[in-house]
């Protein structure tokens, strides 16, 4: 029970209220007392000191229901706080609701971000390995570096994140994708965080192979196999130069006999006109098939050659 519903029911007064109006009715029952006492003066005291001390205790009781309509009216105040506190609470819940909503709507934004961000760098990825697996075996010929470097007769043999492995008339060698003209960067689309993955996975793979060995040792090791590898690749680019030479030879010669075929078919023209004719005429035809015979045995040595040079590689 609060202090206003002390003070007044839903009924009548309250409590206080009550007991307010019981001293009132106290008070003014002995004024009555003595007023009718047959002295007049209530046992002993007078009229005017009874309707003082009456008079002190009305004050008093005046006194306390300021305070009680203070502390009622502050009560009234304190309630009329506490229904905006509860409105502003509830307001509050309301808020803390919709920001709820609102981060779950913005992680499922990011989400959908993430996923199709992924989807793209997939298909870019698909579209880089398509694209660098289709240069494989172009014949670039001339070509030359972002540094001024110049290679002649170029074959590209493997496009990498981390570059283009090429085959020229010097032999082998990686250009990095930095060194590469803007045209071809393009075209195989460099990815600098490709190439640290890709640099990365590379040194991992030789950290594990070096950590088997010893310093010195990896050294060495590394030259002798790097002199080696180079060696063999050297030699086999060698091969293949002999290989293009021969073909080149053959395919000269087989040409020459195209032509001797050609010769000794006008040979033949010639000769039976001249029979027609009545004349006898001697005719170069049997020199012409002997050479024939030697150039296609001269053919034959060398597809031998190459077949040879082939099994090598």
């Amino acid at each position: 029970m609060n202090f206003s519903d002390m003070m007044q029911g839903s009924r009548g007064p309250g409590l206080i209220g009550l007991f307010l109006a019981l001293m009132v009715m106290l008070g003014f029952g002995l004024l009555f007392m003595f007023a009718s006492d047959e002295g007049g003066q209530g046992g002993g005291q007078t009229i005017q000191s009874v309707i003082s001390q009456q008079k002190n205790e009305i004050g008093s009781l005046r006194q306390s229901l300021s305070l009680a309509e203070r502390t009622l009216a502050r009560g009234e105040g304190l309630a009329s706080i506490e229904k905006e506190f509860v409105a502003v609470k509830r307001e509050n819940l309301g808020r803390l609701s919709n920001m709820d909503s609102l981060k779950m709507d913005i992680t499922s934004t990011n989400d959908a971000i993430t996923a199709i961000e992924k989807d793209f760098e997939d298909y870019k990825n698909q579209y880089r390995t398509f694209i660098r697996a289709k240069a494989k075996g172009r014949i670039v010929g001339h070509f030359e570096t972002r540094k001024g470097e110049v290679f002649e007769n170029v074959v590209i043999k493997e496009v990498t994140p981390i570059g283009m492995q090429i085959r020229h008339d010097g032999g082998i060698g990686r250009i990095p994708y930095e060194n590469l003209p803007d045209s071809m960067q393009e075209e195989f689309q460099f990815d600098p965080n490709q190439k640290v993955a890709a640099v990365a996975k590379e040194t991992a793979v030789w950290n594990e192979h070096a950590t088997a060995v010893s310093a010195s040792d990896i050294v060495v090791g590394q030259k002798a196999t790097e002199q080696k590898i180079a060696d063999v690749q050297a030699e086999r680019e060698k091969k293949l130069r002999n290989i293009e030479v021969l073909q080149f030879r053959i395919d000269s010669i087989n040409s020459e006999i195209v032509n001797l075929r050609r010769d000794l078919e006008i040979e033949a023209n010639q000769a039976n006109r001249a029979r027609s004719a009545g004349h006898i005429r001697l005719g170069s035809s049997s020199g012409i098939h002997a050479e024939i015979q030697a150039k296609q045995n001269q053919i034959s040595e060398l597809q031998a050659e190459v077949s040879h040079l082939q099994a090598g590689l």
